[in-house]
């Protein structure tokens, strides 16, 4: 499904699902991996399943991504509504990784136990840098999700313009997208000063 506008991409991904109803049982589960921020407590039903307002992405801002996709996968009638799960981009393959790593051990209870993950670290590289972390088995959430490009870098001495890198957007994240990971190493700030 090409991404365009918020209603269309939703409107496309939604009759996807409704034209792929399985009859029989239904959907059982969906889960949702989305850029952020996205708002993930449930006890929070004002922004829980919305694109939060600090998003880079203007027309995204306050969308709620989870509702008509949760209904798509609903029964007609809203009786039968499957176990539902919405994380980051970088939260949910972290997850991921993390479980399949974890169900792949084999070997003697003690190379078990050694080569068990508790944590790990996923980075992801495109229009933003994005880390998603998994401590004691389960998923970083607070305040906000883990912010991986917004750490501050010191630029070398006698670097090549190191004090000029950043991003067009990235005026409204911390020090104004300089010096910072994801102003140096982001898609758009690689595309920008190329």
């Amino acid at each position: 499904i090409p991404s365009s506008n918020p209603a269309e991409t939703l409107s496309a991904s939604a009759d996807f699902f409704r034209r792929h109803y399985p009859q029989e049982q239904g959907y059982t589960a969906l889960g949702i991996a989305t850029f952020g921020p996205v708002g993930l407590n449930p006890n929070k039903p004002q922004s829980y399943g919305r694109i939060l307002p600090g998003s880079p992405k203007r027309e995204w801002r306050n969308v709620d991504v989870l509702t008509p996709l949760l209904r798509a996968c609903s029964s007609e009638d809203g009786a039968a509504v499957p176990v539902h799960r919405i994380d980051t981009d970088v939260n949910a393959p972290a997850m991921a990784e993390f479980k399949y790593h974890n169900t792949q051990i084999i070997g003697d209870d003690d190379t078990k136990s050694s080569s068990r993950l508790s944590s790990l670290a996923y980075v992801t590289v495109g229009t933003g840098i994005g880390v998603g972390l998994i401590v004691n088995s389960k998923p970083v959430h607070g305040m906000m999700h883990p912010e991986g490009g917004h750490v501050p870098i010191i630029p070398l001495p006698g670097g090549s313009n190191a004090a000029d890198f950043g991003y067009s957007w990235g005026e409204k994240s911390p020090f104004g997208g300089k010096n910072t990971v994801e102003g140096t190493a982001c898609s758009v700030a690689l595309t920008e000063r190329l």
